[in-house]
């Protein structure tokens, strides 16, 4: 019957280094998890500002003309980004410049957003991270049917907005 025996000290020598692995893993598993939150974070705010993007390229897509494309559609952007309580700072809208300002063009809007991540405390710490910015983008086809005040050089992707 000795295979039933246990021997004490062969037990706490196997034990020795459990504290010294543990102290390794705590703070690995905590970067872990913020970086699962982070990560969470700048999904989810991108998305938002693809949604932002595609209302803000609809309400420019149904102006009559192009000299109120830009500011309907950034205020569309805003209007989204504060109902959905997007933590932005510095948000802003802009035409791509890939529009096509006539009827059967489209209208390309870039939404872009800063974001800080200062609160994950501990990955902040690991990896200086700061803030950063997002970007979220959509086109919306224009009725080719629709009366619209086409740019001056219409049918041609734009550099700029027109003035």
């Amino acid at each position: 019957m000795g295979y039933l025996q246990h021997d004490s000290s062969a037990r706490l020598r196997d034990e020795r280094g459990g504290v010294p692995a543990t102290l390794i893993l705590i703070p690995l598993l905590l970067v872990l998890m913020e970086l699962v939150i982070f990560t969470g974070r700048v999904s989810a705010v991108k998305a938002d500002l693809n949604a932002a993007a595609s209302e803000a390229a609809r309400a420019g897509s149904i102006q009559g003309g192009y000299t109120q494309i830009e500011a309907a559609a950034d205020d569309a952007a805003g209007l989204v980004l504060a109902q959905r309580g997007v933590p932005c700072s510095g948000g802003r809208s802009e035409l791509n410049s890939l529009s096509i300002l006539a009827p059967g063009g489209f209208v390309g809007v870039e939404v872009y957003c800063t974001i800080s991540v200062a609160d994950l405390g501990f990955l902040t710490q690991v990896a200086p991270i700061g803030d950063f910015e997002l970007r979220g983008s959509a086109v919306e086809g224009i009725d080719p049917f629709r009366v619209f005040e086409a740019a001056p050089g219409a049918g041609a992707p734009i550099d700029s907005p027109p003035p």
